[in-house]
């Protein structure tokens, strides 16, 4: 069975970080602790709209890699530390 998105926001994380890479920047976040329970690396986020996959978790600080073709098609690469994102995990 295919995991959805509903389109409902359950919540925001706080950008911590932004490191730039050669191809790509890396984003890190304050996941909120309600929506830790059972996330892990691979899975599939909706970031503020855009659909990311989890590339590390460190407690609650969750890692996204945004690569050029995000970057040039979204609004992601005009954040900085400090916003807040909406996010949202996938249906069960």
């Amino acid at each position: 069975m295919d995991k959805i998105f509903t389109g409902v926001v359950q919540g925001t994380a706080l950008i911590l970080k932004i490191e730039e890479n050669n191809d790509h920047l890396i984003h890190i976040v304050q996941f909120p602790e309600e929506l830790l329970t059972g996330l892990a690396i691979g899975d599939s986020v909706s970031y503020n709209g855009c659909c990311l996959t989890v590339a590390a978790i460190d407690n609650s600080h969750v890692g996204f890699y945004l690569f050029t073709d995000t970057l040039l098609k979204t609004a992601l690469g005009r954040l900085a530390a400090g916003d807040k994102v909406n996010i949202e995990r996938v249906a069960a």
